[in-house]
């Protein structure tokens, strides 16, 4: 260790010029420093213009050359708390200015002596500047610590919050506010844990399955060293820091720390217990409104440490093995494989014809649970899982990690309070209210979980006015109303595209219309709304490799994924309560090709128009027949056969809604003798039948449903090669056109060697020049071909399509018609246009 340091103490100059001399005397120093030193003082200068508020002169200059001289001479900023600015200018005019002029710097020599000091910046009392004072811990994080690896990194941990910790800027007296909204949290989170004796006999009818011995022992495998590295860098790097402020620095430095990091969450999982320093969490509050007047305006957001996320993230990865088999199908959101767009297609069949007069009274709940993240009782949670038969030792983590939570509450920056919590599950909130309404009574004991009366809801029918005002009393709820009314989602103005709602919704056009409005606004104006496109939208649409901005098409993006849910009913995906709902209601006596689209919610009505389009994108395999429906599923190449022969039943003395095994025996056809000669087609192109199940494939490499295959369905034709269109490209290098060209000259030959169209048509000029009728009637063909193409291009936007032998047909034939149809001068170079064109020729008029 040094036993001697330089101390530097600088007062800049106020005019830039004279400074100039002061940054060059410490360039000229810091090349003969071999010892630590710190430099400080009033430099006068800033670094940048976040260390100036108020109207100030022209500081780039100024600024520019103080960056050159920290950087010239390798000087390290030394990390500042306390006050962000450290001069003012007290002007009592209204023009008040501050800046952050004193500071201290340390060259390198000095950091690897004492790498724990820090600087503090006071406020100021006497003078204009604030007072610098040098702080610092000289404990070595290097020094060894006995104990377990979680306690040996948490003291670690410790020593270096020094050296991380930023700058925290207070302003005002917050004190009042802080105690209230760390007293309130503590209220609600913390508090006196009372344990319970839960009756298992009330949970029991909602358990759906009873975990396997397999299923138990893919939950307490083993955490390995791969394990615990693989799910660190898994976390996002931008995730909200926790007490230990390392989101993402474990990453950078897991060569150094990986090993003892991982023995110590390894730990963990040997000995189920963790530190109450792990365990720690940080209640960031966040406004729910513009302007919060109470601690009820807040929402609270967990910031956990980076162990115990790690920690959480395994247990939570195992848990969702496992949870579809646990959770009941009425429930999709947030379960793998699960689309919560299915309860919204539920509702909409519900509340299908919700205010008919005509039918019997009705009314919907919609049930808020107050904050239950919050307020879940964790006896109730452990008996859960007692009661579905998790491991002892996997409810021992659970149990660790939930019950050995301590809160801190940040405001403004501060850290205040550091409590224990009594119930929640790691989410801020509100306080408990009122208890649920009667019938759920018994729920709220057990779970600890409340209705929110002020957000719950009671939505009635037209003919349910005689119950409402007994039930409203009854419930304390709220009266509701659906949200989107008959004949108004035309006027919904939408803020912004959200895919959420494109699943769960046919749009109408209107909404479209206006959403496209709004997406090519903030492309081409931004927040301007002057100006006009600059490209056309659906060529926007357009992926990238047909020269777009792959922008998805709103339409057909819309249309896409609405496919999926007509998929998930075609391929009778029954883990979906929609599609169980589909099939035993609108699928009683028919298929999802023959139902009828005049009946239904109008979400169903319009997505069954999409079923043709994906009709054609799927293969149908003929197996044991036992899935297929004989009449009314297009396993036939002829489609549904109930569509094209409706007596089918009747003459082949088979039910309706039979399946396809019927009229097969031991892998091969036996139908029944067929009399009706209409009916003969059907045994004349009958599929192969295959040793397998009956199977329904999308006509992809795996046969699988994608999303972006249905999307090309509905998506705007783009260019068909994928390219720009240019001249080159259309005359001759586009397939289509290459073709055209190929035709033609198999019928008329003549020469035409290059696919480069300024280059054909320079060549074409200067060899089909003259008078001479062949060259005329080849110049006619090339101007013919060339109109055919452009008109073939433009007829394609409009979905009216010829292939490249009927348009080269059409130009040999209208050139023919116009060469009759010309008096020409009976020669030798006419006999031989009539040749080249394979017209008849008058012989006699030939000798003549």
């Amino acid at each position: 260790m040094n036993e001697h340091i330089l101390l530097t103490v600088v007062y800049g100059a106020n005019e830039v010029s004279a400074r100039r001399e002061l940054w060059q005397g410490l360039t000229e120093l810091a090349m003969s420093v071999d010892l630590p030193w710190l430099v400080g003082g009033d430099f006068n200068a800033v670094l940048d213009m976040s260390e100036v508020s108020g109207a100030s002169g022209d500081i780039w200059v100024a600024m520019h050359d103080f960056n050159d001289c920290i950087s010239q001479t390798g000087l390290i900023s030394l990390p500042m708390q306390g006050e962000r600015f450290s001069w003012h200018n007290c002007s009592m005019d209204g023009r008040s200015l501050w800046k952050r002029l004193d500071r201290m710097f340390v060259n390198e020599a000095w950091l690897e002596q004492w790498p724990n000091l820090f600087y503090t910046c006071l406020t100021p009392r006497t003078s204009v500047h604030s007072p610098l004072v040098l702080k610092g811990d000289s404990r070595d994080v290097q020094h060894p610590v006995i104990g377990t690896p979680m306690y040996s990194v948490t003291q670690k941990q410790k020593a270096l919050k020094l050296v991380f910790r930023q700058q925290r800027w207070r302003k005002g007296d917050l004190a009042i506010n802080v105690k209230l909204a760390a007293g309130f949290l503590e209220d609600l989170l913390g508090g006196d844990r009372t344990d319970r004796a839960l009756d298992l006999h009330y949970l029991r009818p909602w358990a759906r399955h009873i975990l396997t011995e397999e299923e138990d022992c893919a939950l307490i495998r083993p955490v390995t060293v791969d394990d615990v590295k693989t799910t660190m860098f898994d976390i996002e790097e931008d995730k909200a820091p926790g007490p230990d402020g390392f989101s993402s620095g474990y990453k950078a430095a897991w060569p150094i720390v990986g090993e003892e990091i991982s023995k110590a969450i390894m730990d963990f999982f040997t000995t189920g217990r963790l530190l109450k320093q792990v365990n720690a969490t940080l209640l960031t509050l966040i406004p729910k409104v513009r302007t919060p007047h109470s601690v009820a305006d807040f929402r609270t957001i967990s910031c956990c440490n980076v162990i115990y996320k790690v920690i959480s993230k395994i247990l939570v990865c195992r848990f969702r093995e496992i949870l579809d088999l646990l959770v009941s199908p009425s429930q999709n959101a947030f379960i793998p494989g699960r689309s919560i767009s299915d309860n919204v297609l539920l509702a909409q069949e519900l509340f299908c014809g919700y205010n008919q007069c005509r039918l019997p009274p009705r009314y919907a709940l919609k049930v808020d649970l107050r904050k239950a993240y919050d307020t879940v009782e964790w006896d109730f949670l452990f008996a859960t899982l007692r009661l579905f038969g998790f491991p002892a030792i996997f409810n021992r983590w659970i149990e660790e990690c939930v019950t050995s939570a301590h809160f801190s509450v940040v405001v403004n920056g501060g850290v205040h309070g550091f409590f224990a919590g009594a119930r929640g599950l790691r989410q801020g909130g509100y306080a408990i209210g009122e208890s649920f309404p009667p019938g759920l009574d018994l729920f709220a004991s057990l779970s600890g979980l409340h209705t929110n009366p002020q957000k719950s809801q009671l939505i009635f029918s037209k003919a349910a006015s005689g119950i409402r005002d007994s039930l409203l009393e009854t419930l304390g709820f709220q009266e509701g109303h659906l949200p989107v009314r008959s004949g108004t989602a035309n006027q919904i103005v939408l803020v912004s595209l959200e895919v959420y709602w494109a699943m769960a919704f046919i749009l109408p056009k209107g909404i479209i219309k206006e959403m496209i409005k709004r997406l090519r606004t903030f492309l081409w104006k931004g927040t301007s709304s002057s100006g006009y496109p600059k490209v056309a939208w659906e060529v926007v649409c357009r992926s990238i490799e047909e020269s777009g901005q792959g922008i998805k098409d709103v339409f057909a993006l819309n249309r896409a994924l609405m496919s999926k849910h007509l998929w998930a009913v075609i391929k009778q995906h029954r883990t979906s309560i929609w599609v169980d709902w589909i099939s035993q209601v609108r699928l009683r006596d028919c298929s999802i090709w023959t139902v009828k689209d005049n009946k239904g919610a109008w979400g169903w009505r319009e997505m069954l128009t999409l079923r043709h389009t994906l009709l054609s994108h799927i293969h149908f395999q003929v197996g044991d027949g036992t899935s297929f429906l004989l009449w009314h599923d297009p396993w036939h190449p002829l489609g549904p056969l109930i569509t094209r022969f409706p007596g089918g039943p009747q003459i082949t003395n088979t039910g309706p809604l039979n399946k396809l095994s019927v009229v097969m025996e031991d892998g091969q056809w036996n139908w029944p003798m067929i009399t009706d000669i209409a009916c003969l087609e059907i045994t004349y192109m009958l599929p192969p039948i295959l040793e397998s199940q009956d199977k329904i494939n999308w006509k992809s490499n795996d046969g699988s449903f994608t999303t972006s295959t249905a999307y090309d369905l509905f998506r705007p034709p783009g260019p068909k090669d994928g390219v720009l269109e240019t001249h080159d490209h259309l005359f001759f290098t586009c397939s289509f056109s290459r073709r055209c060209l190929t035709i033609i000259r198999q019928q008329i030959p003549f020469l035409w060697p290059h696919r480069d169209w300024q280059r054909g048509i320079h060549w074409a000029s200067s060899r089909w020049r003259g008078k001479h009728v062949v060259n005329a009637s080849l110049r006619s063909l090339l101007a013919s071909l060339v109109y055919h193409i452009w008109q073939e291009r433009n007829s394609r936007r409009f979905q009216q399509r010829r292939t490249p032998s009927i348009v080269g047909n059409l130009v040999v034939e209208e050139l023919r018609q116009r060469i009759i149809s010309v008096q020409l001068q009976q020669s030798v170079s006419t006999l031989g246009l009539y040749r080249l064109w394979k017209i008849p020729w008058n012989v006699e008029g030939l000798s003549n």
